[in-house]
């Protein structure tokens, strides 16, 4: 009886080392993220209302002409995409204004894991020689736009 308590112990012992080594190769791996720079879709008939699936934008952050979108939503099983939407259209205020719409595809991922990923979006094509400057209305963030 005291041989097969042994065995019993090393094999376990044997069992929890080797699932430790497999989830650390499995951790390392998936937080290897690419982040591709997308351009901004414009299109006069644009429903800038139509967001997709849902999401939350949790922050934006602009470095010369990309815009960072940091965004919040649950998946995690299927690929998300989001686009970056605009109507061209400036609003007539003092700076002028532009409302962007970021629009989230999740092919259908019932997963439930919470997601936090940065989009970057090369927004170079929203210059206007009029402007020195121009407002970005994300969702419910705003960043200002300096070009010249």
């Amino acid at each position: 009886m005291k041989r097969y308590y042994i065995a019993f112990i090393c094999i376990a012992i044997i069992g929890a080392f080797s699932c430790q080594k497999k989830m650390s190769k499995k951790s390392d791996s998936s937080d290897k993220i690419e982040i591709s720079i997308n351009r901004v879709i414009i299109n006069p008939q644009t429903d800038l209302s139509s967001i997709g699936a849902g999401y939350i934008i949790d922050s934006v952050k602009l470095n010369k002409d990309i815009l960072s979108i940091f965004v919040n939503y649950s998946g995690g099983c299927k690929e998300h995409i989001f686009e970056l939407y605009s109507n061209g259209k400036y609003a007539k205020s003092l700076p002028a204004q532009m409302t962007l719409c970021l629009r989230h595809t999740n092919n259908d991922d019932n997963c439930r894991m919470l997601l936090l990923r940065e989009y970057k979006f090369n927004i170079a094509q929203l210059k206007n020689s009029n402007y020195e400057t121009i407002v970005l209305n994300i969702g419910d963030k705003t960043i200002n736009y300096n070009f010249k």
